[in-house]
């Protein structure tokens, strides 16, 4: 793998992973109403679903790459509508009821809810279906191993910068609880980023029909 596609790779989901979702809000919700401790432990639990997701995606279209080329080009602009799809939706307007009320989460608790949310959660499997995918080059080896580094880069880079926003956010909950725009400045932007990235990735799945 090329280091400019792993660099391009890596910023893009740096950019991704500041996108509200499921994750982003459990993760708000728990550093604001039950502490650091808790949210950073959620986290964790992102990541170790992590070792699940990634493998699934990465042997699977790893056999469809070998199979049939033309499934794996239609799997890139159903995946890249996806995430245009993800980028309209943000456009709604934002959930103000956002801070969990939960208490007395323990340790051990944290950190399943973290691991069974993403888990059980068909839209984590189904973007990193839909976003890998466009950075795998059938040939520059392995498709599997291409899968498999791209998703541990992927989830590396999620984990530190949920871990920094679990941290900022337990440190001024106050003012994610008084100041709604934040939030929905951050849903408007991370809208446009996804739509933008989606209308590329369309374009660039059908020329490569």
């Amino acid at each position: 793998m090329e280091y400019q596609t792993l660099l391009q790779f890596s910023g893009t989901v740096l950019v991704l992973a500041l996108t509200p979702g499921q994750d982003m809000a459990l993760i708000l919700g728990r550093a604001i109403g039950e502490g650091r401790g808790v949210a950073l432990l959620t986290v964790l639990g992102f990541a170790l679903a992590g070792l699940v997701q990634v493998p699934l995606a990465a042997f699977g279209l790893a056999a469809i790459v070998q199979s049939s080329p033309l499934l794996f080009h239609l799997i890139k602009i159903i995946g890249a509508a996806y995430i245009l799809y993800m980028g309209v939706k943000l456009l709604r307007p934002v959930d103000r009821t956002l801070v969990a009320t939960s208490t007395g989460t323990t340790s051990i608790s944290a950190l399943r809810d973290g691991f069974i949310a993403s888990l059980l959660n068909p839209k984590a499997l189904l973007f990193i279906l839909a976003f890998l995918p466009q950075f795998v080059d059938k040939s520059d080896g392995s498709a599997t191993v291409q899968m498999l580094t791209l998703g541990v880069v992927m989830k590396s880079i999620v984990l530190v910068v949920e871990a920094a926003i679990a941290l900022v956010a337990a440190s001024i909950s106050g003012l994610f609880r008084r100041n709604g725009r934040l939030i929905r400045g951050q849903q408007y932007i991370s809208a446009v980023t996804l739509i933008a990235l989606g209308i590329w990735m369309l374009l660039d799945g059908y020329s490569s029909l």
